[in-house]
């Protein structure tokens, strides 16, 4: 028997959970509010932007975490 593919699993965001889910290539984990949150979201959370207006760069995307841990395809 030939194997069925699989989707993608979705997750939530920790700012926009109730709107949308995201796949893990999506999400970035905040050290700042400790959760995941997606890349639009980022720029919506204020403490991700320095005094000088710099961005605070994506941290470790979900998908990396998954691989790193283990679970990946």
């Amino acid at each position: 028997m030939k194997a069925k593919p699989i989707p993608n699993a979705l997750y939530e965001c920790a700012i926009c959970y109730g709107e949308r889910s995201w796949p893990a290539t999506e999400l970035f984990w905040s050290d700042i509010i400790e959760k995941w949150c997606c890349r639009y979201c980022w720029d919506g959370v204020d403490e991700h932007w320095l005094i000088e207006d710099e961005p605070i760069e994506h941290g470790v995307s979900l998908a990396d975490e998954l691989r790193y841990r283990g679970f990946s395809r």
